[in-house]
């Protein structure tokens, strides 16, 4: 008996001082993570579960790490294990369907969102992701519905009034379209295709002038690289 409390109070620091470490590479990593620096984020991920292969957290920001670098076959081996250790968190779930949208696994996708919105119907992002499922799934209102949710949640979502200001100008309401579109490229002028969808719904609304001087701005900061 008197062993087995010897061996066991020895033991103890020695796991005390892994899971402080565990949780200080963790604490590091979302440092990292929040800061734009992918590489050490992940290095500091991997040491954490090392160490502790059931952190709590862990996978999850992993999976994130590795969606923001493109690995998203590594980021959904990571959510799955996230999600065996915790199915709570709807962020998992927010994460997982903007893989599933990416690589055009729509009926995946929803599934993710209404287990994230289930757990949180409050969950701006997961409305965004349900929007963006419907809008590739080519169902407009049902992705205006969502945009709608999304924005009245949080009004400075660039990302969501943008996506709402082009399924507006798809069901002919160009003149809200615009304006969505408009307040999305003041909070994040450098969203991809902005300017000319901008520009296309100028021209819808006739105003012919406006829409030749967005074109033109997109062309002098593509050149020739013009969607088309």
């Amino acid at each position: 008996m008197l062993r087995t409390s010897l061996l066991l109070a020895l033991a103890l620091p020695t796991a005390l001082l892994a899971q402080s470490t565990a949780s200080a590479h963790l604490q590091l990593a979302r440092e990292a993570y929040l800061a734009g620096d992918l590489e050490p984020a992940l290095a500091h991920a991997d040491s954490a579960i090392k160490l502790e292969n059931e952190l709590p957290g862990a996978y999850k920001l992993r999976g994130d790490i590795k969606q923001r670098q493109s690995n998203l076959h590594g980021a959904l081996m990571d959510y799955t294990r996230a999600e065996k250790q915790d199915a709570s968190d709807p962020r998992l779930y927010v994460s997982r369907s903007a893989i599933h949208i990416t690589e055009g696994r729509l009926k995946d996708a929803m599934r993710d969102v209404e287990k994230a919105l289930k757990l949180d119907p409050n969950e701006a992002d997961a409305w965004y992701n349900s929007a963006c499922a419907n809008y590739l799934g080519h169902n407009n209102d049902a992705a205006l519905r969502d945009l709608h949710r999304a924005v009245e949640l949080k009004e400075n979502n660039a990302d969501a009034l943008f996506l709402r200001g082009v399924v507006k100008g798809e069901l002919f309401k160009e003149e809200s379209g615009l304006a969505d579109i408009e307040a999305a490229l003041k909070l994040k002028p450098g969203i991809q295709t902005g300017e000319m969808s901008a520009g296309i719904l100028l021209f819808e609304l006739e105003r012919y002038e406006e829409a030749i001087a967005r074109f033109t701005k997109v062309i002098d900061a593509n050149g020739a690289d013009i969607p088309e």
